[in-house]
């Protein structure tokens, strides 16, 4: 498969991306959902500039320049929900056929439960707050698939989920327990232990390691970052590795790498971008490829969460 990587293509493919989500939502609701449904926001807002009708506004009548913004924005939406078609195959939980988007729901529903969050009317109020957290603990766990064999994570993000951890150091202290590495050692003049109103966990939501053979210490250490909200782009640098060391000595005796994991769909333009500033870059796509195997009560198992209820929960707030 081709992958575009123009620079250039990075803003309208990924409004592409956000509109094929409007359809796949609808489709999810209601079984089906005609294309056009996507464009309907951009529409209503007057929202084309990113598309290009391949002519100048002054060389045809403004009715006539809309109907071609009109095709160049359906255009492009029909590319994305091929490419995601050709990218995911049997594991895209949609087909297309005609002019409309069918929903056929995975064993997993990993794809429907990312779909889900970034469609949730809030991620901070009632249920809906559970939606973020429950995503890093899915996180965790998919990264290890990720590693391979004898890979192992732990989960730091705010809220704590490890039992009575009230600080940042609370939090991070199992990792020494598990690894010989993570030496809690604040730079002079910094608390210990930090209070979590100060310092929660750094932006960093997991962090997770392939075990070497021997098990002694020099591993490489993967610290993830989850963005589920609407700003998922602005977050790519919120890893800091050297941020993060001034708490320990050391942290560890290799660099760790950076992890950006998010429920929404990253097109091939975008995914550059991510990868050069965020470091390795799961999204929804590669979620559902790493979850291809699974079942979705075999994930609420294994994971700590509850996929189908989740889901559930959004499309009756719809």
């Amino acid at each position: 498969m081709t992958v575009s990587i123009d620079w250039e293509t990075r803003r309208s493919s990924q409004r592409a991306a956000e509109n094929a989500d409007q359809v796949e939502f609808s489709a999810l609701l209601l079984g089906s959902a005609v294309i056009e449904q996507g464009l309907y926001d951009d529409r209503i807002a007057n929202a084309y500039d990113d598309y290009s009708p391949g002519v100048d506004e002054s060389e045809v009548e403004s009715w006539h320049y809309m109907d071609l913004k009109d095709e160049a924005a359906t255009g492009d939406l029909l590319r994305e929900i091929e490419r995601r078609i050709n990218l995911m195959g049997p594991h895209y939980p949609f087909s297309l056929e005609g002019n409309s988007l069918v929903y056929q729901q995975t064993p997993s529903k990993v794809y429907e439960f990312c779909l889900a969050i970034c469609n949730s009317p809030s991620l901070t109020k009632g249920n809906f707050a559970q939606l973020p957290r429950q995503f890093e603990h899915l996180s965790c766990r998919l990264m290890e698939r990720f590693l391979g064999n004898d890979a192992k994570s732990h989960h730091t993000g705010w809220p704590y989920s490890v039992p009575g951890a009230v600080n940042f150091k609370n939090v991070v202290s199992p990792l020494n327990s598990m690894t010989n590495e993570w030496h809690w050692q604040p730079d002079i003049g910094l608390p210990d232990p930090p209070s979590h109103v100060h310092v929660k966990d750094e932006r960093i939501d997991f962090v997770a390691w392939k075990e070497n053979i021997d098990r002694r210490v020099g591993r490489l250490f993967y610290l993830g970052q989850c963005a589920c909200g609407g700003d998922w782009q602005d977050k790519y640098e919120d890893v800091n590795v050297e941020r993060l060391q001034k708490w320990f000595g050391p942290l560890s005796y290799i660099k760790p790498t950076k992890v950006f994991c998010t429920p929404f769909h990253i097109t091939d333009a975008e995914l550059v971008e991510a990868s050069r500033n965020a470091g390795i870059v799961l999204d929804r796509a590669r979620f559902t490829l790493l979850a291809r195997d699974l079942t979705s009560e075999e994930i609420d198992t294994w994971a700590g969460i509850s996929i189908a209820d989740r889901i559930e929960s959004v499309v009756e707030a719809d």
